[in-house]
């Protein structure tokens, strides 16, 4: 909402395609060669939390700089601009969302949440980039790139004063007042405890999520701790990991993150392993008695952090190097998986999905 009231819903991937236009068109030319012109190397990048336009050079910063802040600005979006954009996303989504790693992902943010955004691809679909108007671009550009919805960093060896002297000259007084991001209600469990994929891979890929509550003060200090206990519990030297490599059932490719924002929280594992099902049980067991066990002080102190266990609920992507047929034959009754925490232990019963 702006001003109280409620904006039109643009297709998913308007915030892609702002970006890229944004980058590579402006009235006074192609903004990519002019930051080349400059000796500058620069870029942009869209994630689940913000949109972000960036530049480094060793020469010429106070110019790139005033234009970074210019460009980001000044919007510059044409039919045809768009459209060479449309064509441009929607075939790097065909190959994006053809890679194994990233369809894992994926369906375990759609496995995980059932209403929250971030289940949604970034870049949206071919279907949603190709309704996307001028006007839609435009709409967003107005909405979030605003001053009180903006964050500036720079880094190295810069003139301070000229910098802020930039920044007071060039980005104008508040002009289109707070957005009030309206938040569907997300439920605690997960939306979809399992599910399939085949694709052509050599060895499957899993990817093994807990829904976490987002921490609502202090977000950084609640991710260094995640992080400090994924690392104690399922790290490379962690026993979990240990008994895992040993059976077989985990690489060094094995990895596990914490992925947060402001309203969403997920601690994420996975990476190939021969045989999915059996992780996922095995997994579940290890990380259940070391909850049960507690964590130890010494290994706290090791680690340089503290705290329990949050993990909760669980849900699961798998896509399979099978055959769509033995995916299928793969399918089986709803089971009940019990997570326990440091919180009372939660039940869930949910069906296994195949696809193929």
């Amino acid at each position: 909402m702006l001003h109280g009231r409620p904006l039109p819903l643009t297709p998913a991937g308007s915030v892609e395609i702002n970006h890229a236009a944004s980058l590579f068109e402006s009235e006074e030319g192609n903004v990519a060669e002019r930051f080349a012109a400059l000796g500058a190397m620069s870029n942009a990048y869209t994630n689940h939390t913000a949109t972000t336009y960036l530049f480094s050079t060793s020469e010429r910063f106070q110019e790139a700089l005033e234009l970074l802040l210019r460009f980001v600005q000044q919007p510059y979006f044409t039919e045809e601009s768009v459209r060479k954009e449309q064509g441009i996303i929607g075939q790097e989504l065909r190959m994006y969302l053809d890679d194994p790693r990233v369809a894992v992902f994926q369906n375990l943010m759609e496995a995980l949440y059932h209403e929250h955004p971030v289940r949604v691809e970034i870049g949206g679909t071919v279907e949603s980039i190709e309704r996307i108007s001028v006007d839609d671009l435009y709409l967003c550009h107005r909405t979030f790139y605003s001053p009180s919805n903006m964050v500036f960093f720079a880094t190295g060896d810069v003139d301070p004063a000229g910098v802020f002297d930039a920044v007071h000259r060039l980005v104008p007084s508040e002009r289109s007042g707070p957005v009030e991001r309206l938040r569907p209600k997300e439920p605690e469990a997960v939306r979809s405890e399992l599910v399939r994929r085949a694709m052509p891979v050599g060895v499957p890929l899993i990817d093994i999520g807990f829904k976490d509550d987002p921490a609502r003060e202090n977000p950084l200090q609640r991710e260094i701790e995640m992080e400090i206990l994924l690392d104690w519990l399922v790290g490379s030297s962690s026993g979990i990991y240990q008994t895992l490599y040993a059976e077989g059932l985990v690489s060094e490719h094995f990895r596990a993150s914490y992925f947060s924002g402001h309203d969403f929280a997920a601690s994420v594992r996975g990476g190939p392993t021969p045989d999915p099902d059996r992780l996922l049980a095995r997994l579940l067991a290890l990380l259940g008695e070391r909850c049960r066990a507690g964590l130890a002080r010494d290994a706290v102190e090791r680690e340089r952090g503290e705290g329990g266990s949050p993990f909760a609920w669980h849900a699961v992507s798998i896509p399979m190097c099978q055959s769509p047929a033995r995916v299928a034959s793969r399918h089986r009754a709803p089971r009940r998986a019990t997570v326990r925490s440091g919180r009372p232990a939660v039940r869930q019963a949910a069906a296994r999905h195949a696809t193929g």
